[in-house]
């Protein structure tokens, strides 16, 4: 595994702490809003669950997106940057669509790891937004 791989890996581990940690103390706090809700439509019972998670990993990606070039706390400890391969940086318009496929693969993580270990460090996010990461 190469540099880049292991501290790419590194810092999204230490975002999904960072995170983690923040949602459950939020959940806690905000307990009842979040609760399984149920509904009746037309006869029929639906029941919905918010993923509180996932809309904050979203906001938590969006915002250090939108305010930091791409840098997420991890990011930042393992220096790390987002760019184009001819070294320009991505608009907001590429982090915010990053943001989005970093959210579809943490929702299928087993196999989105598979693909960045085992072929030449793919991502649905660089791959689609033709970026990549490079350390500082």
């Amino acid at each position: 595994m190469s540099q880049i791989q292991t501290k790419r890996i590194l810092a999204f581990i230490i975002d999904m702490i960072i995170v983690s940690i923040i949602t459950s103390a939020l959940q806690s706090i905000l307990s009842n809003i979040f609760q399984p809700k149920e509904y009746l439509f037309i006869g029929v019972s639906i029941k919905t669950t918010y993923g509180f998670s996932i809309v904050f990993y979203l906001i938590y990606f969006f915002v250090f997106d939108f305010l930091n070039q791409g840098k997420t706390l991890g990011k930042i400890l393992f220096r790390n940057q987002v760019i184009f391969p001819d070294n320009r940086k991505p608009s907001i318009i590429n982090l915010m669509t990053r943001t989005v496929l970093k959210i579809v693969s943490i929702l299928i993580l087993p196999i989105a790891i598979l693909l960045y270990l085992f072929n030449n460090r793919f991502t649905l996010q660089d791959h689609f937004t033709k970026t990549t990461v490079i350390a500082d």
